[in-house]
């Protein structure tokens, strides 16, 4: 169902919506937050049009996706009622498309279902979640931190300025240099026993694998310290891997790569106006607030 065709055909609507999300920060004047009138409303819409989530509703997903990820004791209730709302919602979804196919990708996923391909009902519940919060919140966090990034690095920027054609590339060197998550998020266990650098780590020993150190590993990547928008970062380690890689990889390249490309193309001149403000208490590391502006 998470076909490279479905999602390319969201492309368009990625670049069509970035543009008009530009022509409001422009018509409201300087300056503009780039987090919260830029990054955020572009991937929603897109992963809300995927699964077929209507307009109306989309500042709901917001507010459960939040929840989901906030890292806060006190939050713990708050987020069991969301996600419990969240679940019925997608099954009411679900429940729709089979009455009512669609040409849309929670239409593919009830089918495959129905056919006994892949999914039963608690899986295909799982997967619109996972989909949900890595197609929504990782391309919210990296837009902004590219951004900031690149234009911590104006070489880089105005390379970018002078040839968009390369956005493609510069996304896959900015996702290897920009660690989305502040730490390693998620546990593993060693199936055998392997030696790590100095380190004799023991089958069934629980690892916590840093995705953002495998990306700026000296022995995979030269002088992996620098942002290097002509490196070829093929083999990094931003979406995972094996039976561990993002599912929402190609939609989030759709994002980022459209999401860049607006930015350079219609606001050349953009540029930091203030303080990065920092979220705190989630799961991925990224801007609460990046003010910017243009000339």
């Amino acid at each position: 169902a998470f076909t490279r065709r479905r999602v390319e055909a969201l492309r368009p609507h990625a670049r069509d919506y970035a543009h008009q999300l530009i022509d409001r920060m422009l018509a409201a004047g300087l300056p503009a937050d780039l987090v919260n009138d830029y990054a955020l409303p572009l991937p929603l819409a897109l992963i809300c049009e995927l699964l077929g989530v209507p307009v109306q509703d989309r500042d709901r997903f917001k507010v459960w996706n939040d929840s989901l990820l906030s890292t806060r004791p006190e939050d713990a209730d708050q987020t069991q009622r969301h996600l419990g709302e969240l679940a019925a919602y997608i099954k009411d979804l679900v429940a729709e498309r089979r009455r009512a196919p669609r040409d849309d990708f929670m239409t593919a996923l009830t089918q495959a279902d129905e056919k006994g391909e892949s999914l039963n009902e608690e899986q295909l519940l799982l997967l619109c979640i996972a989909i949900l919060v890595a197609g929504y919140e990782g391309s919210a966090s990296q837009i902004p931190n590219f951004i900031q990034v690149l234009l911590d690095n104006p070489a880089q920027w105005q390379q970018l300025k002078a040839d968009p054609e390369q956005i493609p590339q510069a996304v896959e060197e900015l996702l290897r240099y920009i660690p989305l998550a502040s730490a390693a998020m998620f546990v593993h266990y060693a199936l055998e026993d392997i030696q790590v650098g100095e380190t004799l780590v023991r089958q069934g020993d629980a690892v916590f694998a840093s995705i953002g150190a495998a990306n700026h590993d000296p022995a995979r990547f030269e002088n992996p310290q620098a942002l290097d928008l002509q490196r070829d970062a093929s083999g990094h380690f931003g979406f995972g891997h094996g039976l561990h890689h993002c599912i929402g990889s190609a939609l989030a390249r759709v994002e980022l790569q459209e999401a860049l490309h607006a930015l350079v193309v219609r606001l050349p001149s953009l540029q930091r106006c203030g303080d990065v403000q920092w979220k705190t208490a989630t799961f991925f590391r990224g801007a609460h607030c990046l003010p910017v502006t243009w000339l």
